[in-house]
């Protein structure tokens, strides 16, 4: 929906109301503006900029972000409901939560510059360790992307805008990006919800339906913290043994992309209350329950 010049004035003109010191009054014009949604914020980003009212601007601040926040969490249902085979428009949502004007055609680009890097090389080799060392070779050596293993917790870690611009992120969000490559080749790369580190399995390709197989078979596994290292079920097993975890199925088989954002999230939940923005612990707590009903605070 796009508002016209006459429909822009009348924004503006009950924007000007939100100064409003009745409760109710006000109550009334914002509850408006966020029926509205996402057309009226230029107006109100306006207004914001034109006043010397801080009571004013605070009120305009929050209304715009409960507009953000509804539209992030109608994408994410309808990406859980239509679109959920979609792993980079899912992590694109996510990152909408923080940056609310992101644009799916702006991370493209990023991912455009590592498949050039190996695109030709990769049709030059034919088993599926040759071709992950490829991919290897231009996201760590070539980009240089890393584990950020000082800052692990901090929230910019889950948002891929970031973790692609900065070159370091976390387990997961370097695995969906790996992922996304891999898949754009067409190599049948998945992420494994590991505990405590997220890891990776290259399956075999005549698994057909591979996330509703009951026990796909994997080639290998693989870890970005080790710059995409290769290695089998037994030091997964090992790693589940130190933890002193049981050794459930879905530890060593490929995950659904709403695992992978549900995961996403979770981080989040704890980036933030690590720093103790609990407004954002609760709202996050909230996209969470959309895409698992059965979450609990």
């Amino acid at each position: 929906m796009e508002f016209d010049n006459n429909h822009i004035k009348e924004v503006k003109a009950i924007v000007q109301l939100l100064d409003d010191p009745d409760p109710e009054i006000f109550g009334m014009i914002r509850n408006k503006l966020l029926s509205l949604g996402k057309p009226v914020v230029p107006a109100l980003e306006e207004v914001w900029e034109r006043s010397i009212d801080s009571m004013l601007q605070e009120r305009i601040e929050n209304i715009i972000h409960e507009i953000h926040f509804d539209d992030v969490k109608n994408q994410l249902i309808n990406w859980r409901d239509y679109d959920e085979e979609n792993l980079l428009k899912g992590a694109v949502i996510v990152a909408r939560y923080q940056y609310p004007d992101l644009e799916e055609k702006s991370i493209l680009k990023y991912l455009d510059l590592i498949k050039k890097d190996i695109a030709i090389e990769i049709g030059m080799v034919e088993t599926p360790v040759e071709k992950i060392r490829v991919i290897n070779h231009a996201m760590f050596d070539i980009h240089r992307f890393l584990g950020n293993r000082q800052n692990y917790h901090a929230p910019t870690n889950n948002y891929i805008n970031h973790v692609l611009e900065s070159k370091k992120g976390n387990h997961l969000l370097l695995s969906v990006i790996y992922i996304l490559i891999a898949q754009y080749f067409k190599l049948p790369v998945y992420g494994v919800n590991l505990p405590e580190n997220f890891i990776m399995c290259y399956i075999d390709k005549n698994e057909i339906d591979i996330l509703k197989t009951n026990k796909p078979k994997v080639k290998f596994y693989l870890n970005t913290f080790a710059k995409g290292a290769v290695f089998s079920e037994r030091e997964v097993d090992q790693f589940l043994n130190q933890l002193k975890r049981a050794k459930k199925p879905e530890y060593f088989a490929p995950c659904s992309n709403t695992t992978i954002l549900l995961r996403m999230v979770t981080n989040l939940i704890f980036a933030y209350q690590k720093i103790g923005m609990k407004n954002k612990v609760h709202e996050l707590i909230d996209l969470r329950k959309l895409l698992d009903p059965e979450q609990i605070d």
